[in-house]
């Protein structure tokens, strides 16, 4: 979890969040979003180490406070590097290589 304060003359609100424990790559997902019925949370970049999110509201009313539920599923960082052939190489994803990041 992630908690978030909008000022009334706020739309959005970006917010960087450091991953406990790193990918292997970008190439993970990440699902976010908001408590608020009136928001909702955009991934805007996420490196194997940081997800940033911006965090929209779609009317100016008032202060606003809320919290943000993530998760995010990737292949763990390993330091093994596979050997480069001419033949590509894929590595099937198993439960033992797959990380799981979720908001505290």
């Amino acid at each position: 979890m992630c908690p978030f304060q909008f000022l009334s003359d706020s739309e959005t609100l970006v917010i960087a969040i450091e991953l406990p424990e790193p990918f292997a790559n970008d190439n993970f997902v990440v699902v976010a979003m908001t408590n608020q019925p009136d928001c909702y949370a955009v991934l805007t970049d996420k490196t194997s180490q940081t997800v940033t999110l911006t965090v929209v509201r779609r009317e100016l009313l008032v202060d606003l406070n809320g919290v943000i539920h993530w998760i995010a599923i990737g292949d763990k960082s390993t330091s093994v590097v596979p050997n480069h052939t001419s033949e590509p190489f894929y590595e099937e994803s198993n439960p033992e290589n797959v990380s799981f990041a979720e908001g505290q």
